[in-house]
């Protein structure tokens, strides 16, 4: 399971700075699917591809799984799947109320300090405005 966020914002005058660490910008040539996963990918090749795409960073899922372990997620969510009969005829039910249960423990971890401080770097790039936040699941 990963989960990767992009960050857009309007379009930008030419960047030369590099943003670092955790982050990893739209036209940059790095832009792979094992550092980013698929949906920024996508996004990266529409830009160089020359449609219109707002400037935006990657968060590695590498910061992602970070974030997991940090949080004891992996092992929580096991733990919650696992307590799930599929055969039974509430396991609709019972898979709701993991989601939420999941959802609740994602809300309630800490984003670690270097990525914290990447993200805020990283808004600062884009110009420090409004921005959209777009996740992929899976």
């Amino acid at each position: 399971m990963k989960n990767k966020g992009v960050v857009e914002s309007e379009p930008a005058k030419e960047q030369t700075e590099n943003l670092s660490g955790p982050l990893i910008p739209l036209s940059s040539p790095h832009v792979d699917l094992e550092s980013v996963g698929g949906k920024a990918l996508n996004l990266s090749r529409l830009a160089a591809a020359g449609f219109p795409v707002p400037n935006a960073f990657f968060i590695l899922t590498a910061s992602y799984r970070e974030f997991l372990n940090s949080n004891n997620l992996i092992a929580r969510i096991k733990g919650i799947l696992a307590g799930i009969n599929t055969a039974s005829l509430n396991s609709i039910k019972d898979l709701e109320r993991a989601s939420e249960e999941i959802r609740a423990r994602f809300l309630k971890g800490t984003i670690p300090a270097g990525l914290k401080t990447a993200l805020k770097n990283g808004w600062n790039w884009l110009g420090a405005g409004p921005v959209a936040v777009r996740l992929s699941k899976g």
